[in-house]
């Protein structure tokens, strides 16, 4: 018995799309290479110049504000306990001088 082979027409398709298909991927995988190699560029000539990475560092003190922050602290004191004060500090009311 003998297997069919699909028409020719169809085999030369799947062969065009399967090699646009691998072209698309090696341009890819270039691209990706080369941008790869920018970046340790870059990043030894960092090191060179003796440049440091950044870290982020928050200081204590701003990280304890609601403790002892101005807005946090002083603010209400002085509206509850001192309201003229408090109009002073600010340079206004404490009602709204606007209307919606």
């Amino acid at each position: 018995m003998a297997i069919p082979t699909p028409p020719q027409q169809e085999t030369d398709e799947y062969n065009t799309d399967e090699l646009e298909m691998n072209s698309l991927l090696i341009n890819n995988l270039t691209i990706q290479l080369y941008l790869t190699h920018l970046l340790n560029i870059d990043q030894q000539q960092k090191k060179k110049r003796g440049m440091k990475a950044h870290r982020w560092f928050v200081r204590s003190w701003i990280v304890q504000r609601e403790q002892y922050g101005h807005y946090h602290q002083l603010l209400p004191h002085l509206l509850e306990h001192d309201l003229d004060s408090y109009r002073y500090y600010l340079r206004g009311s404490t009602t709204p001088s606007f209307s919606f």
